[in-house]
């Protein structure tokens, strides 16, 4: 019997195409330097699904030790998060917190799991190269086209990679892929921001004149680029679920996100979710850190009011950003906010919730637990080596505040002291 603290179902359904072309199990995964080495230029999805690689991993998925390039779920699961191994398991029919060895038992994929199987994955997770309007303080080059020209400006080194998407090999591969996979659920598709990829654009066209349509399509984006003939097409779908990126539902959002628009963005939003239906979603993308703790329940509350789910990802790079960099006095001071929220939510009894991801049957069990892990996060101790984070945190918000013309004090006035104690000014 597989460990429910440590099996996932992601290597057996799903597969990753990273920004440089690159192979990979899931989207917030360790990858090793094994698993770089497959690209699709050279590599198609069987080969990669086979590979000793991937069937390693699998092996090891389904032992007793905790895989190292699993350890982001495991620290999501230590903050009462439902992590990326629980809704992936949860895709399957497998109930990690809850009946995990009746429900693994039952799930219909226990055979694949059990053997080599040559059953593709049905869920695909592709990154459109870095193709960026914005750049986001804890976003890197690699993802952001914008960060790469300002490394670049810099001096700063990165590794530079060449997006897949132009590479012609790449995309006949890719397309290829495609129309390989005959039972395809869900495409996810991020970048960059993929609505200002011309290739984004031209895939959906490719998929709807070749019929490839009877599945999920979803899409993470800023909203900036979200236009009505863009929004039409999506129709052609089985189903669409736009995933839109924003932080706080103040001026703090653009602080982070640098280049973006709050306003326009929950205008956006807003705007969308009246026209949601069954089978066209909105959902909430955050990315819960340091400087949107302060506000951060605010964004709680405003999902709830529009009946959206929030798919939150706990800041962990660059560890600067993380809560747990804050002194504890300043976190202890948002503990009431939290408490708030999570006291005026309509629910009896503990958080024991299944409705997981996009699902907002349950919504107010999933913020509770949103709330709840807010605060285990302004709970965690402190790193080892936080008098150093808080310097580099410092450091870096002063190059960009520079780039951008921000006074992180007017944005943070709760904060104002603690920066100036490390050296800030601009």
């Amino acid at each position: 019997m597989a460990n429910k603290k440590i099996f996932c179902s992601a290597p057996w359904h799903d597969t990753h195409l990273y920004w440089d072309g690159s192979y990979g199990m899931c989207c917030i995964e360790t990858r090793t330097e094994d698993q770089k080495t497959h690209n699709i230029k050279e590599t198609n999805l069987l080969e990669w699904h086979n590979s000793d690689t991937a069937k390693d991993f699998r092996k090891r998925i389904l032992g007793d030790q905790p895989l190292p390039e699993c350890r982001n779920c495991y620290k999501q699961e230590q903050h009462g998060l439902e992590s990326m191994r629980i809704r992936e398991n949860y895709k399957v029919a497998i109930f990690t917190e809850q009946a995990f060895d009746q429900s693994f038992e039952q799930s219909e994929w226990k055979k694949e799991f059990e053997s080599n199987t040559n059953k593709l994955p049905i869920d695909w997770h592709i990154d459109f190269g870095n193709e960026c309007n914005l750049a986001c303080k804890m976003c890197h080059p690699g993802a952001s086209s914008k960060i790469a020209n300002l490394y670049s400006q810099w001096d700063i080194e990165y590794t530079k990679k060449s997006n897949w998407v132009n590479d012609e090999k790449s995309w006949r591969q890719f397309l290829s892929n495609i129309e390989m996979t005959t039972d395809l659920h869900r495409l996810h598709i991020m970048g960059g921001e993929p609505t200002v990829n011309k290739k984004f654009h031209s895939f959906i066209d490719w998929l709807i004149s070749n019929s490839l349509t009877n599945f999920g399509f979803s899409f993470v984006t800023n909203g900036a680029k979200l236009d009505s003939e863009l929004l039409a097409k999506l129709k052609n779908f089985r189903e669409v679920d736009i995933e839109i990126s924003v932080e706080s539902t103040g001026p703090t959002n653009d602080y982070v996100r640098q280049g973006g628009n709050y306003i326009e963005t929950w205008d956006t939003i807003e705007r969308l979710t009246k026209h949601q239906t069954e089978n066209f979603k909105i959902v909430l993308r955050s990315v819960p850190q340091l400087l949107t703790i302060n506000t951060y329940h605010e964004y709680i509350i405003k999902a709830s009011e529009l009946n959206l789910s929030i798919q939150g990802i706990p800041c962990t790079w660059p560890e600067y950003l993380a809560v747990s960099v804050l002194p504890q006095d300043i976190r202890d001071s948002f503990k009431e906010n939290y408490v708030n929220v999570k006291n005026s939510l309509s629910i009896d009894g503990p958080v024991n919730t299944i409705a997981v991801g996009r699902d907002t049957s349950r919504l107010d069990q999933q913020l509770v637990r949103e709330c709840d892990v807010m605060l285990s996060l302004l709970d965690s101790p402190s790193p080892d080596n936080v008098e150093q984070q808080r310097h580099t945190l410092i450091e870096w918000m002063m190059r960009w505040d520079k780039q951008f013309n921000f006074d992180a004090r007017i944005f943070y006035p709760e904060y104002k002291h603690f920066f100036e104690s490390y050296g800030y000014s601009v």
